[in-house]
């Protein structure tokens, strides 16, 4: 499929209002954006189709030390604009977006190294580099439990929403290479996946019954709840362009009306250009892009026409230099 035109704004590392370390983090709710990164800031921006991107400007206060993890409240029904970061300083922040102030703060005594938000119960999922998650109420600032089964460092989080009985899902991937699923309500992990390469670096919702995992290989896995012992569906993460395998660090899932179930995902990747006529040695650097290819409900690649085979890739989005971090 031909990609659509689209644009890249770029911040130079020299700008005035620039992270000065590695982005961990982005989160998005309508033309607003905010960014977590490696400097211990917390960044708010603006896009504007014709002006480009904007803003930049950190939130009053900071973590003290590597933020890895952010999430936006993007419901339609929420009038507040509030975000939560959680950093390798052991804290968890809510900030007020609108105002750019920090609104209150968790200490989790324990490094965070990933986390989600489930929203409607106010809840924030935190993982630790000791291999624990941990679930904190948001407004009463108290721990609700904590989940053991990692061996290591949790790299990932994210929420499915089961939705049966007000059932929300926590799923977590470690650098032991494993995904688990928690039940909140049971304090267990009610399924665990295998079958990746190392540490798996994302974990992400995708059609009902289906969880996708990026780790470092050339494949996005496919797992489903319904069976989470079988060997999980593999999706090429490097077609269309020449590359070699780099981590899987960022994943969304967009469902789609008319796709019965499926959808669209967009993985990172990596693309190393084959330069046997060009003499920089800069040209030999990786260049971040983002694959976008159609799912099915069962979360496999669907082809052209509904029935046919395909591992679903549609258009590869190319970056600037470098490997993508989110």
């Amino acid at each position: 499929a031909t990609p659509p035109s689209f644009r890249v704004a770029r911040v130079h590392e020299d700008a005035t209002h620039a992270h000065n370390e590695l982005i961990s983090c982005v989160g998005q709710r309508g033309d607003s954006y905010i960014t977590g990164g490696w400097d211990g800031t917390v960044r708010t921006w603006k896009w504007d189709p014709h002006t480009g991107l904007s803003g930049g400007a950190p939130m009053t206060g900071q973590h003290n030390d590597n933020v890895e993890f952010l999430s936006v409240d993007d419901r339609a029904s929420s009038d507040e604009h509030i975000a939560v970061s959680g950093g390798r300083d052991c804290t968890v922040r809510v900030w007020d977006v609108k105002k750019r102030t920090q609104r209150s703060r968790i200490y989790a005594f324990e490094n965070i190294a990933s986390g989600c938000v489930d929203w409607p119960s106010s809840t924030v999922a935190v993982g630790s580099r000791g291999g624990v998650v941990a679930l904190w109420d948001l407004e009463a600032g108290v721990k609700k439990c904590a989940l053991r089964g990692h061996d290591g460092e949790v790299t990932s989080m994210c929420t499915y929403d089961w939705s049966e009985g007000g059932a929300t899902l926590f799923v977590s991937g470690g650098a032991d290479g494993t995904v688990r699923v928690w039940d909140a309500r049971q304090h267990v992990a009610v399924a665990t996946m295998h079958d990746h390469r190392r540490r798996v670096y994302a974990v992400c919702a995708g059609p009902r019954g289906v969880i996708f995992a990026g780790d470092f290989s050339s494949t996005v896995k496919a797992h489903s709840l319904a069976n989470p012992n079988a060997p999980p569906t593999q999706l090429p993460n490097v077609p269309g362009v020449d590359g070699c395998e780099a981590p899987i660090a960022g994943l969304q899932f967009a469902k789609l009306d008319g796709m019965h179930g499926g959808g669209l995902l967009l993985s990172t990747a990596a693309y190393f250009p084959l330069n046997d006529d060009e003499q920089s040695d800069d040209d030999d650097a990786p260049q971040g892009c983002v694959h976008v290819r159609a799912v099915d409900a069962t979360g496999a690649g669907m082809g052209p026409m509904e029935g046919t085979s395909s591992d679903g890739y549609m258009y590869t989005l190319k970056g600037i230099e470098g490997l993508l971090t989110c």
